[in-house]
């Protein structure tokens, strides 16, 4: 079986200055590129 590789990230930004949310691109060593996708996830502390 093939080694496998996760890519992930998190960054916190403020709501009101997000624009949109497009996939990111890893380009592998073959030349071929891969999307990863993105998510949005929203909410607040509640206090």
């Amino acid at each position: 079986m093939a080694k496998l590789a996760l890519i992930y990230g998190m960054r916190l930004l403020p709501q009101e200055e997000l624009g949109e949310v497009k996939d990111a691109t890893v380009v592998l060593k073959n030349g071929r590129a891969a999307r990863v996708t993105m998510h949005l996830i929203e909410g607040s502390k509640e206090i």
